[in-house]
This record gives C-alpha cells, structure tokens and sequence, in this order.
C-alpha cells in the first residue's frame, strides 16, 4: 500500500476549495500554521491530483439561493460574501508515487490569469492544468445579481418615500 500525503499552503482567505486524488474527494484538515493536510492510500504507481474552486454562481440554483438569502439577510444587508472578481482556478498534475510520497502546493497570490500553484515533491509530477482563470459565465451572474439588488432597493426606496409623504 502507498501513501500519499497531501499539505497545501498559502491558500487566500474566504476561498473553499475541493482536493481529488484519483477522483476521490480527500479531507483535509487545517493544521495550527494555517496550512491544510491529508493523507491518501492506494495500490496505483501514479495519482491524478487535483485541486480546484467551485463559484458559488455556478451551481444549478445559484439564483434561489441568491434570491433567498437576499431576502433572509435583510434585504442583502447580512448577505455572505460573492467573489465579484470572479476567479476561479483548477490544478491538477500526476504523481509517481514511491512508498512514502508526499507532495506540497503552495498558492501564488490571487490574479486574474497566470499560475496558481506552485508543486514541490518527492516524485515525479507531471503538471496537465495550472492557471487562475476569470470565470466568465460567473462574472455574467454576479453582474445581474448585482443589478437585481440596485433595483430592489431603489424600489425599497421610493416605496418608503411615498409612504412616509402620503402619511404627513
């Protein structure tokens, strides 16, 4: 049996990310420095390794949960946090793995394009994708979300103001 372990650094703040080995979702943990840490078994030579952002404006009912949580939160003033720049990013490389492999990913800073990792090994790693990306069709959703909001509370706006004049 090999072992895989998995410490990934550096990872910017409010950003969720998803780690597979082989397919297969793996739980990390965050240890004391703030740097997240697993372990993977398996019988194969080589693993396909991939980490990546999932946008929370890409989900199939992206807009129900916006527009529930626009109205739970008050109007959108207790809403959580959207990334409006939109950045996603996808790494994924193949690791030869001995006995005891371990692999290492440090994040660059968060950029609209370029590399978004760094991976250091004790094995051979072979690198397929590794780029920050803006994700355009999140970027499209943000956008109208945006837009959907100005519009209530302009709307939420004139409605208070006439009825506080139809009042006096």
């Amino acid at each position: 049996m090999k072992k895989l372990s998995v410490k990934i650094t550096g990872v910017p703040k409010k950003v969720h990310l998803y780690t597979l080995v082989d397919g297969q979702m793996i739980k990390l943990k965050k240890n004391q420095f703030g740097a997240y840490e697993g372990e993977f078994e398996t019988e194969k030579e080589n693993v396909a390794v991939e980490v990546f952002r999932n946008l929370e404006l890409l989900g199939k009912l992206w807009w129900l949960y916006s527009l529930i949580s626009f109205i739970v939160s008050v109007l959108g003033i207790f809403e959580p946090w959207y990334d409006r720049k939109c950045i996603a990013l996808e790494c994924k490389c193949v690791v030869t793995l001995s006995e005891v492999s371990e692999i290492k990913i440090n994040f660059n800073p968060l950029s609209k394009s370029g590399k978004a990792v760094v991976v250091e090994a004790n094995s051979d790693v072979i690198e397929i994708k590794n780029a920050y990306y803006v994700d355009k069709k999140a970027k499209l959703r943000w956008r109208l979300l945006l837009a959907f909001k100005i519009v209530v509370w302009v709307v939420a706006i004139i409605l208070a103001v006439y009825f506080i004049a139809n009042k006096f």
